[in-house]
């Protein structure tokens, strides 16, 4: 798999949907209704790249979505909060019936679970295939001083090295990381965000490797980030090319 190259952003949702909302003629039902809002999508002055639609344990679904850069992702989040999930945007109707909770429908602010501006590893490799599972955490370092330790820390090949070695000596089905920075949460001083993506064969192994990647590097994780990161996993359903 070619790496990701320098600049590209990724921003990852909170599994919102009852049923995948990234399709085309090919998506069955749900294309019909979401077809509107592909062709504005597509037409949009500012739009992604690729869409990569998830489904996690509960049934829910989720997109992760990627960007030429960080101007492109904040432009077309924007674009989206106000056309689409807005009650009053021109295409929310195409997404009036696809929230798994009829009650909390998504909003600007609760749509995103985490983004990622700056690439700072990325160690996928094989064929990205439909059914593998992806396992994104959000870390949140204790502070700026460990948010910089971290995108250094994580980053390192010895680093990589232990985890595909563990992995592999478990008989973990485990294809790599995209590891990426979010300086932007640190502009009012805090620390920003390392959004971690990892590829799994199966659920099965994303819950395993996910418990020993987590023995096996505590110490470096406890030092850097606080404990318990937000996380969710899922298994890749399909990919819309933008």
């Amino acid at each position: 798999m070619t790496p990701t190259p320098a600049g590209r952003c990724m921003a990852v949702a909170n599994p919102f949907w009852a049923y995948p909302i990234a399709v085309t003629g090919d998506g069955g039902a749900a294309s019909s209704k979401v077809a509107p809002l592909i062709a504005a999508i597509r037409a949009a002055p500012h739009r992604p790249i690729r869409i990569i639609t998830h489904e996690d344990s509960n049934g829910r679904v989720f997109n992760a979505s990627f960007y030429e850069d960080a101007a492109t992702m904040k432009g077309f989040l924007e674009w989206y909060g106000a056309n689409a999930l807005d009650p009053a945007g021109e295409f929310h109707y195409c997404l009036s019936e696809a929230a798994a909770d009829k009650v909390v429908l998504p909003t600007a602010a609760s749509l995103v679970f985490a983004a990622g501006t700056r690439i700072l590893a990325d160690t996928r490799f094989g064929e990205y295939q439909l059914g593998m599972a992806v396992r994104y955490t959000a870390w949140q370092p204790l502070s700026v001083e460990n948010f910089e330790e971290a995108a250094v820390g994580a980053a390192r090949d010895e680093f990589e090295e232990r985890l595909a070695v563990c992995m592999r000596e478990h008989g973990v089905a485990y294809f790599g990381r995209l590891v990426l920075a979010d300086e932007a949460a640190g502009n009012d001083g805090a620390p920003g965000t390392i959004l971690t993506a990892v590829r799994y064969g199966s659920l099965e192994d994303a819950a395993r490797g996910t418990e020993l990647s987590r023995e096996l590097f505590h110490p470096e994780l406890s030092s850097w980030f606080r404990p318990s990161p937000p996380t969710i996993v899922g298994t890749a359903l399909r990919v819309l090319e933008v």
